[in-house]
């Protein structure tokens, strides 16, 4: 990615971070920001006296542009225990991560019990059938034993 190369020659502005972010961003929707916050910590926690580290306002604005809920875990522990991510941002998005597990747990729950019930019917179905042939076959035998014994008769 442009922005980690950026990164690591120690060249990468706020300003060109902020570019190559919205950019990105209108290019295609992002299914994770993991490789974006790495960049973010790095820019966090500069070293290099020749780049001047973020100020909190550049921080704060780079940090909005993070989709914390599309971290994985490792990333977003990563997050905690850095103190110029807002401990406000993290818990949200670990209240929305949250949520949706629930939602989609709840969901799979939910078809279960919709083909437990589906089952449940066709074995009902299929036992009404059996029942059905069954009195069917002894209806037969009935009237084929009654011809027989008007015969005998």
């Amino acid at each position: 990615m442009h922005l980690n190369y950026l990164r690591s020659q120690g060249s990468l502005t706020f300003s060109e971070f902020d570019l190559l972010f919205r950019s990105s961003a209108a290019a295609s929707p992002r299914e994770s920001y993991d490789l974006l916050f790495e960049v973010l910590e790095k820019m966090l926690v500069q070293k290099d006296l020749d780049v001047p580290r973020l100020s909190d306002s550049d921080a704060a604005q780079v940090i909005q542009r993070i989709d914390f809920t599309k971290l994985n875990q490792k990333a977003l522990e990563r997050a905690v225990t850095n103190d110029r991510i807002p401990t406000k941002v993290i818990s949200s998005a670990a209240v929305t991560v949250c949520s949706q597990l629930r939602a989609q747990l709840l969901q799979k729950e939910k078809e279960k019990q919709e083909e437990k019930k589906k089952r449940e019917k066709e074995v009902q179905q299929q036992q009404q059938q059996q029942q059905q042939q069954q009195q069917q076959q002894l209806k037969n035998i009935q009237v084929v034993d009654s011809k027989e014994h008007s015969r005998v008769i």
